[in-house]
């Protein structure tokens, strides 16, 4: 049987368990005084895609729910029989959702019509709405589907190092001392928890080197990572790096090649560097990479989190 896609339900679910999952590891005492620090916080709403804020009570709430009744208790409120079909069989269900999804625009008849003519589905078995209810529970409407909108679970560490991400961005040309300019890359490391950058840094190539000057950096002022999770780049996929990984006992996890989606959040920092750092520097040129480094450091610096932290 074929794996059907997160059910927007179990999204939900998923999503405000991430908003209490600091009271769950909050030691005793403490519990109250997390709640209300996460009522002053900014929540990315990955289902509705939009940031949200809840209430003290709220949050107590779905704490309370969780606690008492597990992880379907965080699931939204509905009547029983809603959005259930018990008498369809799962086959059809996916049958249903392949049909959309291949074509956006067809229609709940137009699925049922080809599901009867393909002997898939008896005449009369089903009513279009359920085909169209099927359809807007998974998130397969045309609009998402068109703009690749669906529910999808975000992948997110629960604590500091236990995963960091690392990408290679090319910068642009700075003199390099010898008469000439030279393309520049920022090879960094971002902690996926925190979204804290352990450690960036500009160079002149992007090469093994580099990447290990980079990453060498980064555990000395944080220590090494559980995970490290890379892009299939050259320098990533290398011996070298793996061994220099594992003799740090980090285990390095690759995304699927283009599809980078993983990388959102360091990718999110390139972006932040590009508006924020490099469009100054661009109007008032360095004359060195020492210099420009500096001046990154100090950009880094005078920059809070919260300027570029993916909430």
């Amino acid at each position: 049987m074929n794996q059907l896609p997160i059910k927007k339900e179990d999204a939900v679910a998923f999503f405000r368990f991430q908003v209490i999952s600091e009271m769950l590891d909050a030691k005793p005492g403490f519990v109250e005084k997390t709640a209300k620090e996460l009522a002053k916080k900014h929540f990315n709403d990955v289902v509705n895609k939009r940031l949200v804020t809840f209430s003290e009570r709220t949050i107590f709430r779905y704490y309370s729910d969780y606690k008492k009744y597990g992880f379907d208790a965080l699931k939204p409120k509905r009547r029983c029989d809603k959005g259930t079909h018990p008498t369809i069989d799962d086959n059809v269900i996916t049958e249903i959702l392949n049909l959309k999804k291949e074509l956006p625009r067809r229609s709940a008849p137009k699925i049922m019509t080809m599901l009867i003519l393909a002997g898939k589905l008896e005449d009369d078995s089903i009513h279009v709405r359920t085909v169209n209810r099927i359809l807007n529970q998974y998130g397969y409407t045309r609009e998402s589907l068109s703009k690749d909108k669906r529910v999808y679970v975000k992948h997110e560490k629960d604590r500091i190092s236990a995963m960091w991400q690392s990408d290679v961005m090319e910068a642009f040309y700075i003199p390099d001392g010898n008469n000439a300019n030279k393309l520049v890359y920022l090879i960094g490391f971002l902690d996926d928890y925190s979204r804290r950058i352990t450690h960036s840094e500009f160079y002149f190539d992007a090469t093994l080197p580099r990447l290990e000057d980079t990453l060498r950096k980064a555990v000395i002022k944080y220590g090494a990572p559980d995970t490290l999770y890379v892009d299939n780049g050259k320098i990533f996929i290398s011996k070298q790096f793996k061994l220099i990984c594992a003799r740090l006992g980090i285990v390095v996890k690759y995304s699927t090649p283009y599809k980078p989606c993983g990388k959102g959040k360091i990718e999110r920092y390139w972006k932040t560097v590009q508006d924020s750092f490099i469009s100054e520097i661009k109007k008032h040129p360095v004359k060195s990479l020492s210099e420009l480094n500096d001046l990154y450091f100090a950009w880094k610096k005078t920059n809070t989190m919260t300027k570029y932290i993916l909430l």
